[in-house]
């Protein structure tokens, strides 16, 4: 008796194992490409909780890159990928069930393996990018000071921040630009997926509940995911905050903060570096605001 109940025990463990195993192959292949301070953590909290797999960032990718060539971030790496390499790294998530993540400084090769593979989805990660500059002031705090000096006023930080420069960083602070320009050349793409932070957050972020809900509903219909509306409302309560195992999430995170920081000095620096973004990524119609 005893050994047929372990026997009956041990064929429910290999069915549960083999229904995940399973649900996991039927889910849509994906990858994850965030503008830098639009929600990378927020996102990956969601994809994690919702698909069961890992995400796997470009500092698991190709350590001996960042290591030789002394990078000072690890997303640099993904500058560094050939054709081949990307190549490995995806079959290596795949086998792994992980999913590929990184910011959009990404190379043109690793652009044009994105457009021609086309069993791939990708959930593109965008804010208001007035918003993006403002949490990047904070976030790189140390490294704009090393750079423009510890008397700065937050003002001249976040002007620094807006005026970018044509390489991917400025003195080691991430280029919204640079990265924003390849979010638009992506936003077109067929297969994108497009997830917005002033969506995602839900009420708790200063949102909306049921825009929240909308679109947890299109990730999860997009890349096929096993989840029940049920699920996606559980998934919905807890997406805000710093529990379940994930990365804390914000620094505070609420929308529109821009209106409350930019002087008319920012509003024009921005209208001359990002206007256009702006336009493109759908947060305005027009420079008239």
């Amino acid at each position: 008796m005893k050994h047929s109940l372990l026997t009956w025990l041990l064929f429910l463990f290999i069915t549960a194992s083999s229904l995940s195993a399973q649900q996991l192959d039927e889910q849509q292949e994906f990858i994850l490409l965030t503008i830098p301070k639009c929600g990378s953590n927020l996102i990956n909290k969601f994809l994690i909780l919702a698909s069961k797999k890992r995400t796997r960032g470009p500092r698991k990718w190709f350590p001996k890159y960042a290591k030789k060539r002394c990078l000072t971030d690890s997303f640099d790496v993904v500058n560094y990928l050939t054709p081949k390499d990307i190549e490995k790294v995806v079959a290596e998530a795949k086998g792994l069930s992980n999913y590929l993540y990184s910011h959009t400084n990404f190379s043109r090769p690793f652009l044009d393996y994105l457009r021609k593979h086309n069993e791939m989805k990708i959930v593109l990660q965008i804010r208001d990018l007035r918003d993006a500059c403002i949490s990047l002031v904070y976030w790189h705090h140390d490294l704009i000071v090393e750079a423009i000096g510890e008397e700065s006023t937050f003002d001249e930080k976040l002007s620094f921040v807006i005026s970018g420069s044509d390489s991917i960083y400025k003195n080691r602070v991430f280029n919204l630009r640079r990265c924003a320009l390849r979010a638009v050349e992506m936003i077109k793409h067929p297969n994108v997926v497009v997830s917005r932070f002033e969506d995602l957050v839900g009420d708790k972020g200063g949102g909306n509940d049921a825009t929240q809900l909308a679109l947890i509903k299109k990730l999860v219909d997009e890349l096929n995911l096993p989840l029940s509306a049920t699920e996606q409302e559980s998934i919905a309560s807890i997406l805000w905050g710093d529990d379940h195992g994930v990365q804390p999430t914000f620094r505070q995170g609420q929308i529109n903060k821009w209106k409350e920081i930019f002087t008319p000095e920012h509003t024009n620096l921005f209208k001359k570096y990002f206007g256009s973004l702006l336009i493109q990524l759908g947060y305005e119609q027009d420079n008239n605001w």
